[in-house]
C-alpha cells in the first residue's frame, strides 16, 4: 500500500455499531460474516470499501493456517466491492455464510489464505444516489453481475 500503515481492527466483526461510525475489519474465507447497525437508530449499512482475496502482504494471523500457503502474490475478486453492496448496503443487519461460499470463483492460487478487507458505515440518511451503472430500488442499489462463459449454472 506504497508506504501507508494499516491497522487490522479485528478478525470479524460482532455486535452492534452506531450511526457515524465505522468499522475497519477483515473476515477470513473460512468464516462467515456479520455485521450490524443500531436498530434502535434507524441506521443503515454503507459500504465504503470491500475487496475480497490477497490483498495486501500483511495477512492476518487468523487466517493463516500450517496447511495454507500464501501463492503467487496478490489476488483480488473483480466483484468483491459490488457483491457486498448488494448483499449489505442499506441494510441494518447483514450476514452472509462463510466468504469462500460467496466468492466461489476467486482468482487466487488454490490453498492461498484470502480473506475480506472491508470498511462499513451506519448511516441515518436515506440512500438516494446509485454509482453509475446501478439501479435504485426501496433504499438500495442493484447492478446485474452477468457472466457468459460461467459453466457451473443450473439450469
Amino acid at each position: 500500500m506504497n508506504g501507508s500503515q494499516r491497522q487490522w481492527w479485528s478478525v470479524s466483526v460482532k455486535g452492534e455499531f452506531s450511526a457515524g461510525t465505522s468499522s475497519q475489519s477483515t473476515t477470513c474465507a473460512t468464516e462467515g460474516f456479520e455485521f450490524a447497525c443500531s436498530t434502535g437508530e434507524g441506521a443503515t449499512i454503507l459500504v465504503d470499501y470491500a475487496a475480497y482475496g490477497v490483498v495486501d502482504d500483511k495477512l492476518p494471523s487468523a487466517c493463516q493456517s500450517s496447511t495454507q500457503r500464501l501463492g503467487d502474490g496478490f489476488c483480488t475478486h473483480p466483484a468483491a466491492l459490488s457483491t457486498m453492496i448488494q448483499r449489505c448496503q442499506g441494510l441494518s443487519y447483514c450476514k452472509l455464510p462463510p466468504l469462500r461460499e460467496v466468492f466461489m470463483d476467486s482468482p487466487c492460487t488454490p490453498g492461498s489464505p484470502t480473506y475480506l478487507d472491508y470498511r462499513f458505515r451506519c448511516q441515518t440518511e436515506p440512500l438516494t444516489r446509485c454509482i453509475a451503472g446501478a439501479s435504485y430500488f426501496q433504499g438500495r442499489c442493484y447492478t446485474v453481475n452477468y457472466q457468459p462463459n460461467r459453466t457451473d449454472r443450473l439450469t
